[in-house]
């Protein structure tokens, strides 16, 4: 036996030794409330859930030690006295143990919650509360051994008792739930007879309670010890599958469940052949299970109707949702057997009703087509004539409890329009889509579409004493506009035409036209709420005058008008304007506000006519008039209000304007002073004194010395609009003659008449011409071999005729000519010299090199100089030929273009152009292309100076040169050279369906079938994309798109093999891949651009077999950490712009998250339960997105942001204690989530949600907006 036991207990969770016989205890507790029947909470056939029975976290050691204490138990203070071997291989000495140490230690080797052993002691042998049990109630503690038909015999002893027996506990559980015929009858899913009463054993742990004690007044003891004694519910959720019906392309499923922490209905989620379909809730009425489970009441019952299942037989199990300590549990599962339809193959269906409206009408109905549940299409006839096809997919219940294997999703609803007036026949068609042969009649009605008017009114909006009125109105029986009419609390007030331009009504009724549109002003409508409505004109065969429309209108009561005018004075200003309270016809006070504090009052009773014509009933004493006097000079702010008298509620601002207040000294500007001829300055402005409308003396110095006077009298309209009081003449205009040449400052001044002092009106600078020429040499360029053209201009102040001008080369006098060629632009400079002063000339046979040329003005006055104009550069060509080599790029493997002009200053005939490559010969070309920046650069030789063409290379880096031969004077000349670099390494892909290739642009450069292999290289700013049969280049980046958005691109040139199985190879990738070069790092990358949430289903941070809620909580961490860097445009930056968002951890290389792409996700379907499962969840601080690190394990706790790394702003991120992790090494920065720490919490049954909350203090998690792609960079070449 313990040889037999040693070798079954090294892996407990799968072990093989058979059962000892079914156990009966020596002793029988009698309990509280036990009497001969179960009572009412006891579940036969699901004693207690297979997760609460395995939960070693209940308690500690030390809780262990506590509880038996706090009962006052024997066991609190008892140490194994026997010499005991247990343990999984019975090589643990336990002799001196104290019962605490023997009951921890034992639960955790065989994974069975401690409170399960408790329970079982005092369920066996009462050892828990008898403070002085016998010593063979001690030898045989938990009833190991000792069968009902004979005496105990096996394992004596605390220590092996509770070894044994825990052993035993968990072994029948496995084999039950893996329906090992080994502990038949007790499988899990079977029914057995216990007491004489059948019972279904509903999961592992009661089948192996029920094998351990074959009764069911040890297994109720069981039970109430469990409740009486632990405050952690022991019960997960439980219920049942009571009936399942095939039906046409689905099935009717019923049952029923609760779970034990709530009396709240729960979820149930469904599955078909172990593939998830539907989620619901458990709330239906079952009287049966409220009776069975008194303390719960009756809605716990489910029924749903499952559609679109293919015909045969399938397994359908229900799952109750957990919604308290416990988990998830399997409910039942049952066999199916799903029909095809009994309906016919013909679609059927009926037209429910038929209604009337404005040129058209509106249908409804439903029809089914037999084979299949899909929505299909219904075509509509009206009069015999097709008018359109719509598919019938509106819910209809009744249609679905009519046809259940079929759904709601078979009504069909169409607004029709542009149908004429009159009756018309409609009828509908289902069109089929299976087997078939006709598309029947859904049905017929007649409907009639009226002849009166339609239309509305859109909006209604008060004015003061008014209202705006728009709407639109139709009549069916004409095209033309028709008439509305207007009506003030039912009583007639206007008509007009509805003709405005409505090109939304055009389009709802297109054969109608725009033009049907009203709004209207209606004025004079007392104050407060009014009834407006409006009537549409018949002129048809209609037989009434419709009403469009009545809405509610309120007219303001409050006092209106304006600030009409304003105008600041010296010290004080006036203001001008009107003020009308509509509850009242007589004038009505106006307040005036400077600077936000009351000024002065005032009644509103001047004439105004326009006032009285605008608004007829309340006169023309309307308006008012103020000056106010006694303001400071500056700039203030002045406001009116109208003070309310009646029913209004405020007083109402009519305007604010600012206003310049004058003081009492002169003001005005110097507008200009500017140089006309030499010696001469022309001044202009203007000036007022506030003090007087008399124009007044204006002062002029120059360099501060006093120099004239004169009068500011001169018209200027547009000081007199803007100073109206003052009228318009005070503009001044003067000449000063004789001024000595030079810059000079020009200075006027406002002569003041009465309060007040001079004033300066403005200061300017004018540099006067002297004596001497002056002019510029515009240009100097060759055209043609020794031919230099020269351009500029010359003007001598001391008269308006041309001038001679000395051109000298190289310092020596070359030529003169006469500088009186039209120059617009100079007569525009110096209008006073005309615009005959521009000099052209041409200079030949100038030797080849570098020359300087320069001109000359030459003195006909005052002067005493003859000045230089300027002087310029040229480079006269020489024989040699010149040119450039202005390309080399990669044409394909083995070639490159070259590109660029030439040309020889001894012929204009094309030359030809020798390549070398790398040193030797490589080619010739004519340079005999058109290039015409070259010609419009040498235009003596014409256009046709350009070459191009391919020349062969090595695979390796290759020096490319080019030059001009020689055909006359001169020799061979050097044009350039240029360095081709190696082509870039290769990148191979391919898909698993047709794909296509674009570059950064979105241009389309080639198409692919599914296999075929495409090989994309960079090299010189050029991108190379070879298949077969094609060959395409690129300026901008490529991108490979399957076609079909389910396709997979596999980069072939890239392998990410696993040492644990390399038949593996993670190179396969949804979305798009792009490769793209990178300036700043120099590398050609290859990135993976697809949706963030199927990016996660293949980060590989996680393994196969690991508990869902831990792929879960690693799901929301892992979108948490690439939707934050995706938000702020990528954690990689190249050249000012993301390349990509992420780069692949490949192997773990810590670069960010390691990526495996769709291999992963393929092998892990666990993982992509996990990430449907919290699809767009995040971690959130404060409603904002929470950055959330994690790492491998803590030493028993973690660490803060501050704490590691100095930062206070994540204070989420506190240290928080990690027990799993006690004794370990830190491993990782120990900031966030442990890994490990979140693992064993998963296992022990917390839900991702706590995991998360846990590690990162006061987060909450919630949706965010996942539709988004991530760009992840998968490697890189050089």
């Amino acid at each position: 036996m313990m040889d037999n036991k040693v070798e079954n207990r090294t892996a407990f969770f799968s072990c093989t030794r058979w059962a000892v016989s079914t156990l009966f205890a020596l002793l029988i507790v009698i309990l509280v409330n036990i009497n001969g029947s179960a009572r009412a909470d006891f579940n036969p056939s699901y004693i207690i859930s297979d997760p609460a029975f395995t939960n070693t976290a209940t308690m500690t050691e030390a809780d262990v030690q506590a509880f038996l204490e706090s009962k006052g138990s024997y066991l609190a203070d008892y140490y194994e006295t026997r010499d005991s071997y247990i343990g999984p291989n019975n090589d643990i000495a336990a002799r001196g143990w104290r019962a605490s140490k023997i009951i921890w230690n034992v639960a955790n080797w065989y994974g069975i919650n401690p409170q399960v052993i408790l329970a079982t002691l005092q369920k066996e042998q009462s050892l828990i509360t008898n403070p002085a049990p016998p010593a063979w109630a001690i030898d045989w503690a938990m009833g190991y051994g000792c069968p009902d038909s004979s005496p105990c015999s096996s394992y004596p002893g605390l220590a092996m008792q509770v070894d044994w027996g825990t052993w035993q506990l968990r072994w029948n559980m496995d084999l039950a739930n893996s329906r090992d015929s080994r502990v038949a009858p007790y499988l899990t899913g079977d029914t057995i007879t216990i007491d004489d009463t059948p019972v279904y054993l509903q999961n592992g742990a009661t089948a192996s309670l029920y094998r351990y004690t074959p009764h069911f007044h040890g297994n109720q003891n069981f039970v109430i010890i469990s409740e009486r004694w632990f405050s952690v519910p022991l019960f997960y959720p439980l219920g049942n599958i009571d009936s399942l019906q095939g039906t046409p392309l689905g099935f009717q499923v019923n049952g029923w469940a609760i779970d034990p922490d709530t009396t709240d209905p729960i979820d149930v989620h469904l599955y078909v052949d172990d593939q998830y379909v539907t989620a619901f809730t458990a709330d239906g009425a079952r009287p049966d299970v409220g009776a069975a489970y008194p303390g719960y009441g009756d809605n716990h019952g489910f029924s749903a109707q499952i559609n679109n299942i293919s015909p045969g037989p399938h397994t359908v199990c229900a799952y109750g949702i957990n919604t308290g300590a416990g988990g998830n549990n399997l409910l039942g599962c049952s066999t199916v057997d799903v029909s095809g339809n009994s309906l016919g193959n013909d679609p059927l269906g009926n037209v429910d009703s038929l209604q009337a409206a404005p040129l058209g009408f509106q249908m409804n109905g439903w029809v089914i087509d037999p084979d299949t549940t899909d929505p299909i299409d219904v075509h509509l006839y009206v009069d015999d004539q097709y008018v359109t096809t719509f598919t019938a997919d509106g819910a209809r219940p009744d249609v679905g409890a009519a046809y259940p294997g079929f759904g709601d999703n078979h009504g069909y609803s169409a607004q029709i329009d542009n149908v004429s007036p009159g009756q018309h026949m409609v009828c509908t068609y289902g069109i089929n889509v299976g087997a078939g042969d006709t598309n029947p009649l859904l049905g017929c009605e007649v409907v009639t579409i009226s002849s009166d008017p339609f239309g509305n009114i859109d909006s209604l909006q008060g004015i003061t004493l008014g209202f705006q009125v728009n709407g639109w109105a139709i009549d069916p029986d004409t095209t033309d506009p028709i008439d509305v009419h207007l009506y003030v609390d039912d009583q007639y007030v206007t008509a007009f035409t509805a003709d405005g331009a409505r090109t939304d009504v055009g389009a709802a009724f297109p054969g109608h036209g725009d033009n049907h549109g009203y709004s209207a002003q209606i004025n004079n409508i007392s104050p407060g709420p009014h009834t407006v409505c409006t009537y549409g004109i018949n002129v048809g065969a209609g037989d009434t005058n419709p009403l469009l429309g009545c809405e509610v209108v309120t007219i303001p009561s409050d006092p209106f008008g304006n600030l009409d005018s304003w105008q600041g004075l010296p010290f004080g200003f006036q203001v001008n304007g009107w003020a009308i309270d509509p509850d009242v016809t007589d004038p009505i006070d106006v307040h005036i506000y400077v600077d936000d504090r009351f000024a002065a009052a005032f009644t509103a009773d001047g004439a105004r006519t326009d006032v009285g014509g605008a608004y007829p009933g309340y006169g023309d004493n309307h308006g008012y008039s103020a000056q106010l006097d006694d303001v400071s000079p500056g700039q203030h702010t002045v406001c009116a209000y109208s003070i309310n008298v009646g029913a209004g509620d405020t007083n109402t601002l009519l305007g604010c304007t600012v206003v310049d207040v004058l003081s009492g000294d002169p003001f005005g500007n110097l507008d200009s002073a500017s140089v006309a001829n030499p010696g001469q300055v022309d001044v202009s402005g203007w000036a007022i004194d506030p003090d007087t409308t008399d124009p007044i003396d204006v002062h002029l110095y120059v360099d501060d010395q006093y120099v004239t006077a004169f009068t500011a009298d001169g018209a200027r309209t547009d000081v007199g609009g803007a100073y109206p009081g003052y009228g318009d003449n005070h503009g001044y205009s003067a000449q000063l003659d004789n001024v000595s040449s030079g810059p000079h400052t020009v200075c006027t001044y406002g002569i003041n008449t009465g309060p007040g002092g001079n004033n300066l009106l403005g200061c300017t600078v004018v540099d006067v011409l002297s004596g001497d020429p002056f002019g510029n040499l515009d240009s100097a360029s060759v055209a043609n071999p020794g031919q230099v053209d020269v351009n500029g201009w010359g003007i001598d102040p001391d008269t308006t005729d041309p001038i001679d001008v000395h051109l000298y080369v190289d310092d020596q006098y070359v030529t003169a000519f006469t500088a009186d060629s039209a120059r617009t632009d100079v007569g525009s400079a110096y209008p006073g010299y005309g615009d005959n002063h521009g000099y052209s000339a041409q200079l030949d046979n100038v030797s080849p090199g570098q020359h300087t040329v320069c001109a000359y003005g030459i003195n006909v006055g005052a002067g005493d100089t003859n000045p230089l104009l300027g002087c310029k550069v040229v480079d006269v060509l020489s024989g040699d030929p010149f040119g450039n080599l202005d390309g080399v790029s990669m044409a394909a493997p083995g070639e490159v273009d070259v590109s660029g002009w030439a040309i020889d200053p001894d012929t204009t005939d094309p030359i030809q152009i020798h390549i070398y490559v790398n040193g030797q010969w490589g080619g010739a070309f004519t340079a005999d292309t058109t290039r015409t920046d070259v010609g419009a650069a040498y235009p003596g030789y014409g256009a046709a100076h350009g070459f191009s063409g391919t020349v062969p290379v090595s695979a390796a880096s290759n020096d490319i040169c080019a030059y001009s031969i020689n055909t006359g004077l001169g020799n061979n000349a050097f044009l350039g050279c240029t360095t081709v670099p190696a082509p870039g390494v290769p990148i191979t892909l391919t898909s698993d369906t047709a794909f296509n290739a674009v570059d950064g642009d979105g241009t389309l450069l080639a198409t692919f079938n599914a296999g075929e292999t495409v090989t994309v290289s960079y090299s010189s700013d050029e991108y190379f994309i070879q298949a077969p049969g094609v060959s395409r280049t690129s300026q901008a980046y490529v991108r490979l798109n399957p076609v079909n958005a389910e396709g997979i691109m596999q980069v072939t040139s890239y392998h990410d093999i696993p040492s644990w199985d390399t038949s593996l190879d993670d190179n396969r990738f949804r979305g798009s891949v792009e490769i793209r070069y990178s300036p700043v790092s120099q590398k050609v990358w290859v990135i993976n651009d697809l949706p963030l949430e199927l990016y996660l289903r293949g980060i590989a941070e996680s393994s196969s077999g690991a508990p869902q809620e831990f792929l879960k909580t690693m799901s929301v961490a892992a979108r948490d950490y690439a939707l934050y860097h995706v938000n702020r445009g990528g954690k990689y930056y190249e050249n000012g712009q993301d390349i990509f968002h992420l780069k692949n951890s490949r192997n773990g290389n810590g670069d960010d998250q390691v990526y495996k792409g769709y291999g992963l996700e393929a092998r892990f379907p666990d993982l992509t339960a996990a990430v449907t499962a919290t699809n767009g969840l995040v971690v959130t601080y404060n409603g904002s997105l929470a950055i959330t690190p994690y790492f491998s394990n803590s030493d028993g706790r973690t660490r803060s942001a501050q704490e590691a790394w100095g930062v206070t702003y994540w204070p989420w991120l506190t240290s928080v204690p990690d027990p799993d992790c006690a004794g370990m090494a830190l491993n990782g920065h120990g900031v966030g989530m442990s890994g490990h720490g979140a693992y064993m919490r998963a296992e022990r049954g917390d839900s991702f949600n706590d995991i998360l909350t846990y590690y990162y203090q006061g987060t909450v998690i919630q949706p965010l907006s996942t539709d988004m792609n991530v760009r992840v960079a998968i490697y890189s070449t050089s």
